[in-house]
């Protein structure tokens, strides 16, 4: 395959010069406009946040299943120079409370991700009925996701029987901008509501893993509730997975005392040792 053939859809929470918040944003718009000079074909998908303040041209609607439920989303473009950027609006999921790029569900006292887990996982969802269902998107064949706000998506393309025609078409590749936020979420509490759960995100897929070898690519075996943790299946299901930096890269795999936050050590080592061998 040459550059030309490529098609690189890069998937984040946030970008530069739409929504900024830290270095993730940076990197997305910076590697892309790096793509782009090489002569590939690229292009950032994101949510529409009520905080991003852009002139972006609406171009159609969707009706995507979530939670149990029937959504509209709207699809949105707004170009840097050559660039396309694909936003997603829900007034739900990313306007109202949820209008900032994160939330604090601490400050809340809803736990730690509550709230940007379900966002993250409405979002992946979506992303995935746009790669399904809509020509715009069906010459993309390399997904670039970032960070453990798309690890839902990757878990779902892989492993979601409604995918299974497409899930071949893409490599996938991770990265890595920040181990300590992993998006952590209980996969079932009982009569919580309010989509706080992997079990109420995805209902089926969830009734079809829960008993299957298919959970130990989800679960974080560090907590004894069991969890879905979206930031190591992105890892485990990529085709490629690196750091921001080779020096992230390293600093991950030191002890607890060095560097890391606690807990984390045993985890980053297995990370980076499959980011390695990958790249190899």
């Amino acid at each position: 395959m040459t550059k030309k053939d490529l098609n690189v859809l890069l998937v984040a929470s946030e970008c530069g010069e739409v929504a900024k918040v830290g270095g993730l944003a940076d990197v997305v718009i910076d590697l892309t406009r790096a793509l782009v000079k090489k002569g590939i074909t690229a292009s950032i998908i994101m949510p529409y946040y009520d905080v991003v303040k852009i002139k972006a041209e609406k171009i159609f609607d969707i009706e995507i299943d979530f939670a149990g439920r029937s959504w509209i989303v709207f699809l949105y473009r707004h170009m840097i120079g050559d660039i396309p950027v694909y936003l997603l609006k829900n007034d739900f999921f990313f306007s109202g409370d949820y209008k900032e790029v994160y939330i604090d569900s601490d400050k809340f006292e809803r736990g730690p991700f509550e709230d940007d887990a379900k966002r993250f996982a409405f979002f992946s969802k979506a992303v995935c009925d746009l790669l399904l269902d809509f020509d715009l998107f069906k010459t993309v064949n390399v997904l670039h996701c970032h960070d453990w706000h798309t690890g839902s998506l990757i878990y779902l393309l892989k492993h979601g029987k409604e995918y299974s025609s497409i899930k071949n078409n893409f490599k996938y590749i991770f990265t890595i901008h920040n181990l300590d936020y992993q998006g952590i979420r209980p996969f079932n509490l009982k009569n919580r509501g309010n989509f706080v759960s992997f079990s109420e995100w995805f209902p089926d897929i969830y009734r079809q893993v829960k008993n299957s070898e298919t959970m130990d690519i989800l679960k974080d075996k560090n907590i004894k509730v069991p969890c879905f943790n979206p930031m190591k299946a992105g890892i485990n299901l990529s085709d490629r997975v690196n750091t921001v930096s080779p020096t992230y890269a390293e600093e991950i795999t030191k002890s607890d005392d060095e560097s890391m936050t606690p807990g984390l050590k045993a985890y980053s080592t297995v990370l980076i040792m499959k980011y390695m061998i990958r790249r190899n």
